[in-house]
């Protein structure tokens, strides 16, 4: 005996038949989709200019002017024209000599002031002379997403240009470590201004405390741009990346041919200073954002590994490799990417690429 199956709405206890009207043939109309298709792609970061070829000088050059670093050195005169919460000459923890500037939780409101020790009547002209606002920052505790720190320049005690978001420029979950901030002038709208100081304003606090943070080796850069390379998804797709990885060649000669001497705050042979920095943005958000100066930046990210290192007694080649657990997807339509920003003078290595691997997903 056949055994009879019906397909019946819960709320009115319709029963889905055959249709027969319209002289048709009898049949069961069913709805279908495209099935989802698979495609195993690799992918290289690219820039426009120089390709996949990564051993670029990123580094900035020039006489970069500085701004302020602790007082280690006479440069530009801290003040606070609101709150009594910033440190010009701590010594609690530094980047570079034995100080650096302090912010102990200051209020939302409070204003930091760097001023051109001369004096607002000398003037620093911006056009074509500087490109960007570097320093380093050390994040204490406390800062959370939704704390905002605005800087902005002055000039004559008048705004000049745009505020932008410190936060917007490191990834404030890093606790204890200093971390490298590069934010060009056209971000803060004064590359063709005059200006004579820069303020930093806590403009927001979403905790239960403002962070305590320290500024340390704050400079305007004199000339020199840092090279972008980016990976993304194809228009229509969205694409899983399941693994990374990174080949570099150094002229580099080992003591014999089966060792290969590596050191932790190196890479290869080149010692680096700001090196790379790697993100991932994916929703429209910054998701991931880690700077890695020597290889132990790499191999400490999880999934990071030695897959080879081979030489010549002439060049030695290191491979790095990532698997991740789950696929990484980045979709077309949010945009989303994966950048690395080449900071330092990537052309001492003969060979610098960086690839992904996965698959696109024809939706």
């Amino acid at each position: 005996m056949g055994v009879s199956n019906y397909v019946t709405d819960k709320a009115t206890g319709y029963v889905a038949e055959v249709d027969t009207s319209d002289g048709e043939m009898q049949g069961l109309v069913v709805a279908t989709r495209p099935l989802k298709t698979y495609t195993p792609i690799n992918k290289f970061f690219t820039n426009p200019t120089y390709g996949p070829e990564m051993n670029q000088d990123g580094a900035f050059g020039g006489a970069p002017l500085l701004i302020h670093n602790g007082v280690d050195d006479v440069a530009w005169t801290m003040s606070e024209p609101v709150g009594v919460r910033w440190v010009a000459d701590s010594a609690v923890r530094f980047h570079s000599g034995a100080q650096s500037m302090l912010a102990a939780n200051p209020n939302v409101g409070d204003v930091m002031q760097v001023i051109n020790n001369l004096g607002p009547g000398d003037d620093i002209d911006m056009t074509g002379n500087y490109v960007a606002l570097t320093m380093w920052i050390n994040v204490d505790a406390n800062w959370v997403v939704g704390d905002q720190f605005e800087l902005y320049a002055f000039v004559g005690g008048v705004l000049v240009g745009n505020a932008v978001h410190l936060e917007d420029y490191f990834d404030i979950t890093l606790l204890d470590v200093w971390q490298y901030i590069n934010i060009p002038l056209t971000d803060l709208g004064i590359e063709a201004s005059l200006i004579d100081a820069f303020r930093i304003e806590n403009a927001a606090r979403d905790g239960a405390k403002s962070p305590t943070f320290y500024i340390d080796d704050w400079y305007v850069q004199q000339n020199g741009t840092p090279v972008v390379y980016t990976i993304e998804p194809n228009k229509g797709v969205w694409f899983h990346v399941v693994e990374s990885k990174m080949i570099f060649v150094d002229a580099v000669a080992t003591d014999t041919p089966d060792v290969i001497h590596l050191g932790y705050n190196k890479i290869l042979g080149a010692t680096l200073t700001n090196g790379l920095l790697y993100q991932q943005f994916v929703e429209g958000s910054l998701t991931v954002s880690v700077r890695m100066i020597g290889i132990a930046d790499i191999l400490q990210l999880p999934g990071w590994h030695i897959e080879s290192a081979l030489s010549d007694d002439t060049n030695t080649t290191l491979t790095l490799a990532q698997e991740l657990p789950v696929p990484l997807i980045l979709k077309a339509e949010e945009s989303d990417r994966l950048q690395v920003t080449i900071e330092d003078d990537f052309s001492v290595f003969v060979m610098f690429r960086f690839a992904v691997s996965g698959y696109e997903e024809i939706r």
